[in-house]
């Protein structure tokens, strides 16, 4: 379940909870990449909360990241932590990691919120 999505300034917070289908997926990642602030989005943190399941088909990444890899504002300088607290979310990251390991943009997965932020780095934050 989408539980937030937040995009302003150099970022795009979101936060999945519960079953997470994959069409989530893609309704997230289409309002990240159409909202009109995307060209100066260049961080993304994804937080997988108390995720019980996930109903996405083993076809269902490789689409999400070629979908994403077509979009030109994903570039190199572009991150995405994905933070994770269970190792079915963990597992779930990591194929998607995988998936993303030919893409221009810079993919990681963490446990720990404050890893993926010091990852993403200091100098670009959200603002307000």
């Amino acid at each position: 379940m989408i539980e937030e999505i937040v995009i302003g300034g150099h970022r795009a917070d979101v936060t999945l909870t519960g079953t997470i289908t994959r069409d989530e997926i893609v309704d997230v990642n289409e309002q990240i990449l159409g909202h009109p602030d995307f060209a100066q989005v260049k961080r993304q943190l994804w937080r997988f909360r108390s995720v019980s399941d996930f109903r996405i088909g083993p076809d269902d990444l490789p689409a999400i990241v070629e979908i994403a890899s077509r979009e030109p504002g994903m570039s190199s300088d572009m991150r995405l932590a994905i933070v994770v607290d269970s190792a079915l979310s963990f597992g779930m990251a990591r194929m998607y990691q995988a998936y993303a390991d030919h893409v221009p943009w810079q993919t990681l997965v963490f446990e720990r919120v404050e890893d993926a932020e010091a990852w993403l780095g200091a100098g670009i934050g959200r603002e307000a």
